[in-house]
Order: structure tokens, then sequence, then C-alpha cells
């Protein structure tokens, strides 16, 4: 699924991918040319480096 965020004058589209396993994520953001995602738990949310994957 396909959204958008950001505040202010920084908008940018994001992408929401349930159910992926940590290293799916991980590879995912990479080839996107994303540095980090943000995983949900439930509860929390954590954003994540990818930098070294």
């Amino acid at each position: 699924m396909t959204v958008w965020g950001g505040c202010a004058s920084w908008w940018e589209q994001h992408y929401f991918a349930a159910g992926l396993d940590p290293r799916t994520a991980c590879w995912l953001a990479g080839a996107m040319r994303q540095n980090a995602w943000l995983w949900l738990d439930g509860r929390r949310v954590f954003l994540v480096c990818c930098a070294e994957c």
C-alpha cells in the first residue's frame, strides 16, 4: 500500500508492507534506496537503520 507522510514543507511517499520479516524489510528498503524503515509492533514504533544490511 502506498501512502504519503511528512510535516510542513517535507512530504515523501511511503510504502506499507505488513507481515515482512526484518531481513526482507531491510532488503526491500535497500532496494528502494532507503537508509532506514519503521517497525511497528502494535504498541511501539522503532526506526531501524539498514546501512549495514
